[in-house]
C-alpha cells in the first residue's frame, strides 16, 4: 500500500499492459534478427534495424499500457521541459562520476582479485567512433541519441509499467533494471548499466516523465564518447 499511495506513477483504471515475458521475448527475436542480418548486411543498417524494432515495440507497450490520455508517465511530465532536460543533466554527471570512476574500478579490482579475465570494456565502440568520416559520426549519433531513447522506451516505458502493473513498484524496479544491465553481456557493463537502470527508473517514477531517463541516458553517452575521442585523440 505504501508504494501505491507514493505516486500517481501506480494508477489503477489502466488498459492492461503487454506482459513482461512477451516483451523479453519480443527483446529476444529482435536479438536472433540482428544477428542474422549481420551476415548479409552493413553493421551499420543493422543497427538501424535493432534499436528501430526496439523502440517501435517499446513505444507501442508502452502506449498501450497508457492508452495516450490517463498515462501513468508522460513524455514531460508535470515539470516544464527546461526543467526536465536540467534535472537530467544534473543528475547524468554525478551518476557517470561514480559509476566510471568509482564502481567500475572496484569491480576490476574484485575480478582481478579472483583471478577471473574480464573482456576489454567500449572495444568495440572505441573502433567505432574512431575510424574516421562520415562512419564515425554516424556511430556517435546512434550511441548518443538513438540507443538511449530506444532503450529508455523499451525498459523504462514498456518493461517498466508491465512489470509494476504485475508485481508491485519494487519488483518493477528492480526487474527492469536488471534486464537492462543484462543485455549488455560485459560483466562490468552489466553491473554500471543495472545501477544506471535503477536511477533512472526511480527518476522516472518520481517525475512522470519518460523523457527524463532518456535525458540522463544522452548525457551519461555523450561523457562516455567524448571520453573515448580524448582518450584515443
Amino acid at each position: 500500500m505504501m508504494f501505491q499511495e507514493l505516486h500517481p506513477f501506480l494508477g489503477r483504471d489502466l488498459y492492461e499492459p503487454v506482459p513482461p515475458g512477451y516483451l523479453v521475448l519480443a527483446w529476444l527475436v529482435i536479438l536472433v534478427l540482428v544477428q542474422l542480418l549481420h551476415v548479409w548486411l552493413p553493421a551499420e543498417f543493422v543497427l538501424i534495424v535493432q534499436f528501430g524494432l526496439l523502440f517501435a515495440v517499446g513505444f507501442w507497450a508502452w502506449h498501450h499500457a497508457n492508452h495516450g490520455v490517463d498515462q501513468r508517465t508522460q513524455w514531460w511530465g508535470p515539470s516544464s521541459w527546461w526543467g526536465t532536460i536540467g534535472l537530467g543533466v544534473l543528475v547524468a554527471i554525478p551518476t557517470w562520476l561514480a559509476l566510471n570512476i568509482v564502481v567500475s574500478p572496484l569491480i576490476v579490482a574484485v575480478f582481478d582479485a579472483f583471478h577471473l579475465a574480464v573482456p576489454p570494456i567500449q572495444v568495440s565502440t572505441r573502433e567505432a567512433l574512431t575510424q574516421g568520416g562520415v562512419a564515425a559520426i554516424f556511430n556517435a549519433v546512434v550511441t548518443v541519441f538513438v540507443a538511449p531513447i530506444a532503450e529508455e522506451v523499451f525498459f523504462r516505458g514498456a518493461f517498466f509499467s508491465s512489470m509494476t502493473t504485475r508485481y508491485g513498484l519494487g519488483v518493477g524496479l528492480l526487474a527492469q533494471a536488471v534486464f537492462f544491465g543484462f543485455v549488455h553481456f560485459n560483466p562490468i557493463v552489466v553491473v554500471v548499466t543495472t545501477i544506471l537502470g535503477l536511477i533512472n527508473g526511480w527518476m522516472m517514477m518520481r517525475r512522470v516523465a519518460l523523457v527524463l531517463p532518456i535525458v540522463i541516458h544522452i548525457v551519461f553517452n555523450l561523457l562516455s564518447v567524448i571520453v573515448v575521442l580524448l582518450q584515443s585523440g
